[in-house]
């Protein structure tokens, strides 16, 4: 090969190097695009420690003053407090400070909507009894909001809870039938469970750490069923209460509950189908039948409303 040839091919393999070796558009944009997404993340980082610190903060400042503004709510006697606490449980608020910042929740409700019917009366330059019956009303509507709130709370973990069950039965009777115990098999389960139904699988933990702290475990599965007050898993903890009173075979009791509770959803689901016919009437004619009503016999009635007018005016 000549040596022009080889000399040739020695500048084009430097240009090459050096071209590979120097910055590029796409690299700078690249660089700077990283920049702006590291700050944007710092940025967010930032508001998002700044939002935790400031909800710590009301929160810190609502502990403070929760025994101040729960006193007017407190009921009087320990029955009604205990059920406080347990409809706060249900809903998965198992705090010491929980049924007072509730209580103080109430209390302050109350005293905003009040104020804030106040100054609606008095914008609106209503008269004496009107006002007072105008405070009075949204006070009492601010004292209920906490209770609506809390049994709506109540209502969705009673359902996701109950929606859980089945894939977690039959994950308990597999690992029971594996050679594993109740407990090892709740413990088991609520670690399985944890990312796909956590309502379940938190309360199962808590009946492991109460076995493991002592309590026999007819007790830790009666505050199970007290904890959740969902009607198939009071159905389960009695079953496996009596299952280990009477020696009988736990595996064959979860998977028989399992299979009956299948089969009730299914029935359920076949219910909610059969209604859905009677529940679309109303919606049909009030939404629907008066939008079919104007397209089909609009025209109709415009020709005859025209026939008629030319009618008329012949006269």
């Amino acid at each position: 090969m000549p040596p022009i040839f080889l000399g040739i091919l020695a500048l084009l393999s430097l240009g090459l190097v050096i071209y590979s070796l120097l910055p590029h558009k796409e690299d700078k944009r690249r660089k700077v695009m990283d920049r702006l997404q590291n700050q944007a993340h710092s940025a967010a980082r930032k508001d998002s420690k700044s939002a935790q610190h400031k909800a710590s903060a009301a929160k810190n400042l609502l502990a403070r003053a929760a025994p101040a503004l729960s006193k007017p709510s407190m009921p009087q006697s320990e029955e009604a407090r205990s059920n406080i606490r347990l409809k706060l449980a249900n809903a998965g608020f198992r705090g010491q400070q929980t049924a007072g910042v509730f209580l103080a929740s109430k209390t302050a409700v109350g005293v905003v909507l009040a104020l804030a019917g106040l100054g609606g009366a008095f914008a609106l330059r209503l008269s004496g009894r009107n006002v007072l019956g105008l405070t009075v009303f949204a006070g009492a509507v601010g004292l209920m909001l906490p209770n609506l709130w809390l049994a709506l709370a109540i209502k969705s973990r009673k359902e996701k809870i109950n929606h859980g069950m089945p894939d977690s039965l039959d994950l308990m009777v597999v690992t029971i039938e594996a050679g594993l115990g109740l407990d090892a098999a709740l413990q088991r389960v609520s670690d399985e469970m944890k990312s796909v139904h956590p309502e379940l699988a938190e309360e199962l933990i808590l009946t492991t750490l109460e076995t493991q702290m002592g309590l026999s475990r007819s007790e830790s599965l009666h505050n199970l069923a007290l904890r959740t007050d969902v009607p198939e898993m009071k159905s389960l903890t009695a079953i496996l209460i009596q299952a280990e009173r009477f020696g009988t075979s736990i595996a064959q009791a979860v998977r028989t509950h399992a299979d009956s509770m299948r089969v009730k959803r299914s029935q359920q689901a076949e219910e909610r189908a059969a209604k859905t016919a009677v529940k679309l009437i109303l919606p049909l004619i009030l939404f629907i039948f008066p939008a079919l009503f104007v397209v089909l016999a609009g025209p109709a009635m415009m020709k005859l409303f025209e026939t008629l007018t030319t009618v008329s005016m012949g006269f």
